[in-house]
């Protein structure tokens, strides 16, 4: 999809993403979640969304499966068959592949004859418990290896601990006895792995031994006791022989890796995308999404759309269709009416399908799969580039109009703003017909007279309105499809007490053409809330 991450970010979908990348849990899925891309063939979008909605449908039924982070063992691995050993940290990630794979099995079996979309990546994890209770019985965490990991090494630090021992009873010993007055204090301590005594720097002469240390004041010597120097030698052996074991321990852990490395590095892709897929579908449980029905026609018919960066609680749900009887929808109504997050709600919703991500929509709603989503959002105003509102507008119009064709979905906000309004509403036509023309959905947002008579004009082209409430001088909303609509500037003007004379003389100023288009308006009956339609009147839904 052309020019993906300007409009990406024209509608927000990288705040989708971060959303989404919140329930990942290993730090790879997470920069997957960051780098999807919309998929424009129908067959892989239903795929992508049916993975997710199974997922979702798990977790509503049994609650979400458990997870530890992993990270990838390939790097591990490609050095393990080097001959390079594999450390605590990179063993236990591979017993933490096998012990995820054995969650997510567990998991699935709750409901094995319900699955279609995740179904392989189910069969294609492979367990291995010999190998995942081995590495875990020898390895507790990634700074230290189990007693248990062999017999020898229990044997080795059960000699550790004894000669430990001797060592302190010969040195409590000495701090106990009438050697204690040339002490610094009474305490057993440790210098270069060797255990030492703290001495008054005076009495370095009355215990025999060898000086390891010297305080940073220069008052006390450490001083290994003459009488306890072999058994530190034999713990330093001691020591040097455990080292060697756990060297053994870990080669044979790390062979025993390498003879499964290619089930290891399957089950490492299938984890990170079933991890992708439950934070799709996790996201969806935070936002209350629903799966809609998914076609490549060009019909988008949402009921009770939601924007879900929008509080849950705040927000208006919207009911809007495209594509069907009309391939061009031309939204009016008041600033801050609700039109910009129309178009918004439109674009994000199609690309969040289109990544696979369910939407907070009412069921029956359908949404199509686009070649191209070409989107015109937002004041491009730039300083650094001396560009105008209008400038930068057109420059987005002319990359719309050289990509567009008959599988793009166009959203277009305040077409035609920004320069003379005669000249603006004249090009705002032209663009219409031109993508019309092409036989793509638009959406345009408007506050032009003569692009609403256009869309009353043509069969394929329909007007929408935003409700305005007169009485509360408020918006509600609420969008009308079939009904073209009018700033107001009159209505709220005599509500707020202008002269009516001033009001008479401004519609007597009127152009002709806004003129006969208010005559039409006015056909429909106004009420304190707004428009009210006569029964049989071409509106379509009203927003709940």
């Amino acid at each position: 999809m052309k020019n993906f991450k300007k409009y990406c970010e024209m509608l927000e979908l990288d705040k989708i993403f971060n959303m989404v990348s919140e329930f990942a849990h290993c730090d790879e899925t997470k920069e997957l979640v960051k780098n999807l891309q919309p998929s424009s063939n129908l067959i892989d979008v239903k795929r992508l969304v049916g993975q997710t909605d199974e997922a979702f449908v798990m977790m509503c039924r049994f609650g979400n499966p458990e997870f530890v982070a992993v990270f990838s063992p390939l790097e591990s691995l490609n050095r393990a068959a080097a001959g390079i050993s594999m450390n605590l940290h990179e063993l236990l990630n591979v017993g933490r592949v096998f012990r995820q794979s054995r969650f997510f099995k567990t998991f699935f079996k709750k409901s094995p004859n319900e699955l279609k979309y995740l179904t392989d990546y189910i069969k294609n994890l492979t367990l291995n418990d010999e190998l995942e209770r081995l590495i875990f019985k020898s390895i507790l965490s990634d700074e230290t290896i189990s007693d248990d990991a062999s017999s020898k090494l229990k044997a080795l630090r059960n000699s550790f601990r004894k000669q430990q021992q001797k060592i302190r009873d010969i040195l409590e010993g000495l701090t106990k006895g009438s050697s204690q007055k040339y002490l610094q204090d009474n305490i057993i301590t440790m210098r270069d792995n060797r255990y030492v005594v703290p001495v008054k720097i005076e009495y370095k002469n009355e215990i025999p031994g060898l000086i390891h240390d010297v305080s940073s004041s220069g008052s006390t010597v450490f001083i290994e006791p003459s009488n306890v120097v072999s058994a530190n030698n034999e713990l330093r052996v001691i020591l040097a022989k455990e080292k060697e074991e756990i060297s053994r321990i870990l080669a044979g852990l790390t062979s025993k890796c390498l003879d499964f490395s290619e089930s290891i590095k399957q089950n490492y892709i299938n984890i990170l995308q079933l991890d992708l897929i439950f934070s799709k579908a996790k996201f969806s449980c935070e936002i209350n999404a629903t799966m809609p029905e998914i076609v490549d026609d060009g019909q988008i018919y949402l009921k009770n759309a939601r924007h879900p960066l929008i509080d849950k609680k705040l927000v208006v749900p919207i009911n809007i269709e495209l594509g069907g009887k009309f391939k061009s929808l031309i939204i009016t109504g008041p600033n801050t009416g609700g039109k910009t997050v129309a178009l918004k709600t439109v674009g994000l919703l199609t690309l969040m399908v289109m990544c696979g991500l369910l939407i907070p929509v009412s069921e029956g709603s359908k949404i199509s799969v686009f070649s191209h989503i070409l989107v015109d959002i937002g004041d491009g105003q730039s300083i650094e580039n001396s560009l105008s509102t209008f400038s930068s507008h057109m420059i987005n119009i002319v990359s719309i109009l050289q990509d567009v064709d008959d599988k793009s979905l166009v959203l277009i906000d305040e077409l035609g703003s920004g320069t003379d309004p005669e000249e603006g509403a004249a090009l705002a036509v032209a663009i219409v017909e031109n993508i019309s023309a092409k036989n793509a959905r638009l959406i345009a947002t408007t506050h032009y007279t003569e692009l609403k008579m256009y869309a009353l004009e043509k069969d394929d082209v329909e007007n929408a309105c935003f409700e305005f409430d007169i009485k509360h001088l408020a918006p509600t909303y609420n969008l009308l499809i079939g009904v073209p609509g009018q700033s107001n500037a009159f209505a709220i003007s005599q509500k707020m007490g202008l002269d009516p004379n001033l009001i008479h003389r401004a519609q007597e100023l009127l152009s002709s053409q806004k003129s006969d288009f208010i005559k039409i308006v006015n056909k429909f009956p106004v009420t304190d809330s707004g428009l009210a339609l006569p029964c049989g009147a071409s509106c379509r839904w009203s927003g709940e």
